[in-house]
C-alpha cells in the first residue's frame, strides 16, 4: 500500500484590503448634530413642562373635588322670631297681682321589712312659692266692648285668673335630712324634695286663693287698665261719655281652694311604703300682694 506523501499544495493568499482615509465632518454634518442636539433638549423642555403642567392640573382637580368637604361651616343661629312671637304672648297678659309665701314642708317615707318598720328618712323643706293672677287679654272678644244706650262705651274685661305659679328653687333649701338610725332609712332625697315642692306648691296656692288674691287682682285689672286708656279718654271731646271698666267675678274653678295638699302617690317597690307630705305642713308669714 503506498501513501500519497506529496506535500500539500499552498494556499493561494489574500491581497490586504486599502484601507478608507478616514474623512473629516463637514460643515453639513455639524449643523446636523447641533440640531439633533437642540431638537433633544427642546423636548426635555417640553416633557418638563407638561409634567409640571400635569401636575398643577391634577391638583386642581383634587382641590375641587375636595371643596365641598372643606367648607367653612356656617355659625350656629338663634330663631329671634320664636323668642319675639314668644314676647309679644307674655304681654298679652296683663299680671296685676304676685303672691308669694313660703311654706315649710316635711316628707317622709319609711323602709319597711314584712310588718315592721326599720328605718325612716325625713326631709324638711322650705319653699318659698309664688302665684301671678290677672288679666288674659287673648280672651277678650268683640262683644265684649260695646257702646251703650247712653252713648257710653263699655269694655267688660276678662274674669281674672292665676296666670303662672311656681317654686323659686333659688330661694327654696332642704333644711334637714336625716335617714334615721343608723342610717337605715331608704336614701329617696331626690324624691322626697320634689313631692315636698309639689306639696308646698299647692299649699301656697290654696293660701293665696283662701286670702282673696283673684279678687285682689281684679281690682287691679279695672285701674291698670283706666290708666292704659286714660290718654285716649283726655283727647275725647267735651261731653262725651268716659270708658267704662267693668270687671267680671272671678270663675270658682279658677281657684280650687279645696285641692288636697298631698300629691297623688306613686307606687312604691313592694318593701317600702310611699313618701309622704303631711298634711301639717306649717306656713311662714305670708308676702303682701305686689302688683
Amino acid at each position: 500500500m503506498k501513501v500519497d506523501q506529496r506535500p500539500p499544495s499552498p494556499q493561494p493568499t489574500q491581497a490586504p484590503q486599502p484601507i478608507a482615509p478616514s474623512r473629516q465632518p463637514g460643515l453639513w454634518r455639524q449643523l446636523s448634530n447641533n440640531f439633533a442636539l437642540m431638537a433633544t433638549g427642546g423636548l426635555v423642555a417640553i416633557v418638563a413642562t407638561s409634567a409640571a403642567g400635569i401636575g398643577n392640573w391634577g391638583k386642581g382637580i383634587s382641590d375641587f373635588v375636595a371643596a365641598p368637604f372643606n367648607t367653612p361651616q356656617p355659625p350656629a343661629k338663634a330663631d329671634v322670631r320664636s323668642l319675639t312671637i314668644d314676647q309679644i304672648r307674655g304681654a298679652s297678659e296683663l299680671t296685676t297681682t304676685v303672691f308669694s309665701m313660703e311654706a315649710i314642708v316635711p316628707a317622709q317615707r319609711d323602709r319597711v321589712l314584712g310588718q315592721f318598720v326599720v328605718g325612716s328618712t325625713k326631709l324638711l323643706y322650705i319653699a318659698y312659692g309664688e302665684i301671678s293672677a290677672g288679666i288674659d287679654f287673648n280672651k277678650l272678644k268683640p262683644e265684649d266692648v260695646r257702646q251703650g244706650a247712653d252713648g257710653k262705651l263699655e269694655i267688660r274685661l276678662p274674669a281674672p285668673e292665676i296666670l303662672d305659679r311656681k317654686i323659686d328653687v333659688g330661694r327654696s333649701r332642704v333644711y334637714d335630712y336625716d335617714r334615721g338610725f343608723l342610717g337605715l332609712g331608704p336614701d329617696s332625697g331626690p324624691e322626697l324634695m320634689a313631692r315636698a315642692q309639689e306639696a308646698a306648691l299647692d299649699r301656697v296656692t290654696e293660701s293665696a286663693c283662701q286670702r282673696g288674691l283673684l279678687n285682689e287682682a281684679n281690682k287691679r285689672a279695672v285701674m291698670v287698665v283706666s290708666q292704659m286708656l286714660a290718654p285716649t279718654q283726655a283727647g275725647l271731646p267735651k261731653g262725651a261719655k268716659p270708658v267704662t271698666i267693668i270687671p267680671q267675678e272671678p270663675d270658682p274653678a279658677a281657684c280650687p281652694i279645696a285641692k288636697p295638699i298631698n300629691p297623688p302617690a306613686i307606687n312604691p317597690p313592694a318593701t317600702n311604703p310611699p313618701a309622704t307630705a303631711p298634711n301639717g305642713a306649717a306656713d311662714a308669714p305670708a308676702a303682701p300682694a305686689q302688683s
